[in-house]
């Protein structure tokens, strides 16, 4: 089973459609220009429906998709999130 941060990397790849960086963990994906706003709204789609959760407006932020650990963080958020609403 792929850790989260593969299947972030995975999904940023597809979204970009193309192997763009060699090392995204040390990336800066939109100081970069890799990302743009189009791409977080699909990488936001992405995460939706590869994780279960839902991400926020607020959440489109350029802190929150400057680099795969930004993103790690809020996915794991939002997992956290609803994992807690499910056993209320």
């Amino acid at each position: 089973m792929k850790s989260d941060c593969e299947r972030i990397k995975n999904i940023i790849e597809n979204v970009v459609n193309k192997n763009v960086v060699k090392d995204l963990d040390k990336t800066s994906l939109i100081t970069e220009g890799i990302l743009d706003s189009l791409d977080i709204m699909n990488i936001i789609t992405a995460f939706e429906d590869n994780f279960s959760i839902e991400i926020y407006t607020s959440d489109a932020t350029a802190i929150n998709f400057e680099s795969i650990e930004a993103m790690n963080a809020l996915v794991n958020k939002r997992l956290k999130e609803a994992y807690d609403n499910e056993n209320l």
